[in-house]
């Protein structure tokens, strides 16, 4: 059967729309052990096709962490390393109900892990189909190839110890911009492409060039 351009079959036989992304929230975590637990709240409606999409940093000598969402293992769409640090963005599928328990295993003491969350609906798959990355500059910016109906989700990090200033996103509509004090700075955004596209830039600007940006497409 031929599927119209910005619409696909929903797994489970659901009927045919558009994907969306909404911000689900963001996090700090202070911690002293290898593993740890966090709520991710504001799922919206079930679906079986619903996502979460999650980015964070940590400590890029731990390696990569194994993320649970709901007991199911997360898939890793991809990472960037800026010095001792480490961002990436993990996905898997939403189960039913408003809020979730997905557990951070990083075999190691992880330190301060700041972590964000988007919900997706109407996704065909947790794999991400396009991921890109940047790091050390001012002005950060990465292409990503996005299949018609797809999505993007995009997070910034600025190093430990910078003072913060002002992030502007391009390419994609910010969902929330934190700082810490002089501890940290991040920011995330998201678009909903409904259109076919070849290709979509992301960029963020910042003033310091101890950063990272990381982002993924999927459909």
């Amino acid at each position: 059967m031929s599927l119209g351009v910005g619409v696909f079959a929903a797994s489970g036989g659901a009927a045919s729309e558009p994907p969306s992304v909404a911000f689900g929230g963001s996090n700090f975590i202070t911690n002293s052990n290898s593993s740890f637990d966090v709520t991710l709240n504001n799922l919206g409606g079930n679906d079986a096709s619903r996502r979460v999409h999650i980015a964070l940093t940590w400590k890029a000598s731990l390696g990569n962490p194994t993320i649970t969402v709901g007991g199911t293992t997360a898939t890793l769409a991809g990472t960037r390393d800026q010095g001792a640090i480490r961002a990436g963005i993990f996905t898997a599928p939403a189960p039913t109900g408003t809020s979730v328990a997905a557990n951070l295993n990083f075999g190691g003491n992880t330190g301060v892990v700041p972590i964000a969350w988007w919900i997706s609906r109407f996704l065909a798959s947790s794999a991400a189909t396009s991921f890109g990355s940047a790091a050390n500059a001012n002005n950060l910016s990465t292409s990503l190839n996005v299949a018609a109906g797809g999505i993007i989700v995009a997070y910034y990090q600025v190093a430990y110890g910078v003072s913060p200033g002002t992030v502007v996103w391009s390419g994609a509509t910010q969902n929330f911009n934190v700082d810490y004090s002089v501890q940290q700075r991040r920011s995330g955004a998201s678009a909903t492409l409904v259109n076919a596209n070849d290709s979509r830039s992301v960029a963020v600007s910042f003033n310091y060039n101890s950063s990272v940006l990381v982002a993924a497409a999927f459909r």
